[in-house]
């Protein structure tokens, strides 16, 4: 078996190390180097898309489609219609922060599903030292994928719009936290027509910040993220003020 990695930031070079320690072959793919591993027909095993939600209009339609099939998406927001392009199932839901000396913090187990080539990756990640477990459940897999977005959708965007680190987000602004939260999962759960438990998921929230308290937030990519709520929430006639407020005070028009 061999692992295709597309993308040579933190995350894919975590990927690539875990995969090599392994005894597993990679083939890491960037702008510069190795294209034809996803761009002719061909190859093995794993390719695992670790490139940033903003590049996928750039890189999806450079995939043959041959590897669908061999596809992992591992990106943190919303992002069903590349995949959709892509014709691929197969995603995986990291939970740990990777600095740039190639540290890694769990915060949380990853999930993966979809697919085998997610099984294969799931499987070498939980052997080298990031726990991770295989869902095989779609409706399962759907609320992980909320359960993902919330770090972005909620923890990441009202610490840095707050600018205080996520460690002091729940004891400061813990009433935002929940109300977004609600916001957030009362728009992705109608989109994916799946049943949540908001209380289990604040609970994950409050265990990953725990375990990343210094971390300052982003409220970048916003498109696969509160402008996907936005977007979904006013197709739906769904309120969300506290994503509204958020987005607003950003300079965007949700």
């Amino acid at each position: 078996m061999a692992f295709t990695v597309v993308g040579a930031g933190r995350i894919g070079r975590v990927l690539a190390d875990r995969a090599r320690r392994a005894g597993i072959e990679v083939v890491l793919v960037t702008r510069e180097e190795n294209r034809a591993a996803i761009e002719e027909p061909g190859g093995e095993g794993p390719v695992l898309v670790a490139v940033r939600e903003e590049h996928l209009a750039d890189l999806v339609p450079r995939i043959h489609p041959s590897h669908a099939d061999r596809l992992v998406f591992v990106q943190n927001g919303f992002i069903g219609e590349w995949m959709e392009r892509a014709e691929a199932s197969g995603r995986g839901l990291l939970h740990f922060n990777a600095a740039a000396d190639g540290t890694v913090r769990v915060l949380l187990p990853s999930v993966f599903g979809g697919n085998d080539a997610a099984r294969e990756t799931c499987g070498v990640l939980d052997r080298e030292g990031i726990p991770s477990r295989f869902e095989p459940d779609l409706d399962r897999l759907r609320v992980e994928v909320i359960r993902k977005a919330l770090w972005s959708c909620v923890v990441s965007i009202l610490a840095a719009w707050k600018k205080v680190p996520v460690g002091a987000l729940f004891d400061r602004f813990g009433p935002e936290v929940e109300a977004l939260t609600r916001e957030c999962v009362g728009v992705a759960s109608t989109v994916f027509a799946v049943d949540v438990d908001v209380s289990d998921l604040l609970g994950s929230l409050r265990k990953m910040a725990a375990a990343l308290p210094d971390y300052a937030g982003s409220s970048g990519a916003r498109e696969f993220r509160n402008l996907w709520i936005a977007r979904n929430a006013r197709e739906r006639g769904i309120r969300t003020p506290v994503n509204d407020r958020i987005l607003r005070e950003l300079g965007e028009k949700p």
